[in-house]
């Protein structure tokens, strides 16, 4: 953002925020050695809105939370571990969610906190019937590791093994 760059990784030093301009390079802030890092993203990109950075924070599933920083400082505004691996995207007021097992929320998240507007497991209608669930096949199977893209109002997602496109323009 400007001539700023956020770095962060999740096995081990967390993140940080760099100043880099043309001659001029300089530490914004650093993870420390302590427990709680601002941010541990591992094959997400965390989203930039008004000044906080949003995004899934952890190496595993067990240990991951969507998470609330502020970009200036590096601290934590809020953690929700419910919500596990996911990828975000930021569209108009809203947050597209996609996590890792495939469920896909639209959130509504500020500083202080997050509200679920919606959300959906994508189901394959032509799929036969699992016994044992009683249900069809999920239409993304897990990892579903790539961000959500939206395009002339288009969603496509992308699970293990399929590209899903669903059409968000109302009829």
């Amino acid at each position: 953002v400007g001539d700023e760059v956020f770095i962060s990784e999740t096995y081990g030093p967390g993140s940080t925020l760099l100043h880099v301009a043309p001659g001029e390079q300089r530490v914004v802030w650093l993870d420390g050695k302590k427990r709680d890092k601002s941010m541990q993203t591992h094959w997400n990109t965390a989203v930039h809105h008004d000044g906080y950075l949003y995004g899934s924070s952890g190496r595993h599933t067990a240990n991951a939370e969507l998470r609330c920083i502020d970009w200036k400082t590096g601290e934590v505004q809020w953690t929700e571990p419910g919500l596990t691996r996911s990828s975000l995207l930021y569209v108009d007021g809203h947050f597209v969610c996609l996590s890792e097992d495939g469920v896909l929320r639209l959130l509504k998240a500020t500083p202080k906190g997050y509200t679920l507007v919606d959300s959906a497991l994508l189901i394959d209608k032509n799929a036969r019937v699992n016994p044992l669930t009683g249900r069809p096949a999920q239409l993304l199977k897990s990892p579903c590791w790539a961000a959500p893209i939206l395009s002339h109002g288009l969603l496509y997602v992308r699970g293990e093994d399929r590209l899903v496109c669903l059409e968000l323009i109302p009829q």
